[in-house]
């Protein structure tokens, strides 16, 4: 056989391997969804590098949360590296990426999204725990930095009047993470009625739970907007009655 079809032979090899582990390791919603060329396999984690969706942090946790997944977590320093390598180099993703960790329900205690407490950290100076005091409560979710080594840095997690005053932009790329022990696409495994009327419950429930805790975001984000907002306009009256005076 000729190099030429030794070589076509091997490519093809690698490439029917690689779509193997993606198999085997990728939902087959997420697989029916994304192009095979943003999936990556690690560790027995499968990854979704989404470059084209420009999201809110609420936003790109509920399109994971679609198929089983969070928003990637870099617990330790390799999958970090891993991480900000792929993003940079193989993906060209150069700007901040969300990924799931934030201080959302106590301030500068930082959890992930499988809620399991934050052990190693990679912040930037000046972010996570040790943001300044004026920013530390407006700024409560977690992007990783590409262009910045990989160091993490917090942001607002959502559009609203804040956002727009700070020219913040709530709206970045993300990775989503599907932590699976071992799945087969290729196997129709039949599932009994009952079996699949608890999961179907369980899937509602923890619909209700997502909408119930981004209800409460927005509430929360609105009623910050509109208590700065007053308070802009009662400085802005006092302002101009003192002028008038």
């Amino acid at each position: 056989m000729s190099f030429v079809g030794v070589s076509f032979l091997l490519l093809v090899s690698v490439v029917a391997a690689t779509n193997r582990t993606l198999e085997n390791s990728c939902p087959s919603g997420v697989l029916g969804m994304a192009d095979p060329f943003y999936l990556q396999v690690y560790d027995g984690s499968c990854y979704h590098f989404v470059k084209n969706k420009m999201r809110t942090f609420g936003d790109a946790s509920a399109d994971c949360r679609k198929y089983g997944g969070t928003l990637a977590l870099p617990k330790t320093q390799s999958l970090n590296d891993y991480l900000t390598v792929q993003s940079s180099k193989q993906y060209k993703m150069l700007n901040p990426i969300w990924i799931g960790l934030h201080d959302l329900f106590k301030e500068k205690e930082f959890v992930w999204q499988d809620n399991s407490k934050m052990e190693w950290s990679n912040f930037a100076k000046g972010n996570g725990p040790d943001n300044n005091i004026f920013r530390r409560g407006l700024e409560d979710c977690v992007a990783i930095d590409p262009t910045d080594d990989g160091l993490w840095h917090d942001y607002q997690c959502n559009t609203g009047f804040i956002a727009s005053v700070t020219f913040s932009k709530p709206k970045k790329m993300y990775i989503c993470q599907y932590t699976l022990d071992f799945v087969d696409n290729s196997l129709d495994f039949s599932v009994k009625k009952e079996d699949q009327g608890d999961k179907e419950q369980q899937d509602k429930d923890q619909q209700d739970k997502d909408q119930k805790y981004k209800d409460q975001q927005d509430k929360d984000q609105q009623d910050k907007d509109q208590q700065d907002k007053d308070q802009q306009d009662k400085d802005q009256q006092d302002k101009d009655q003192k002028d008038k005076d």
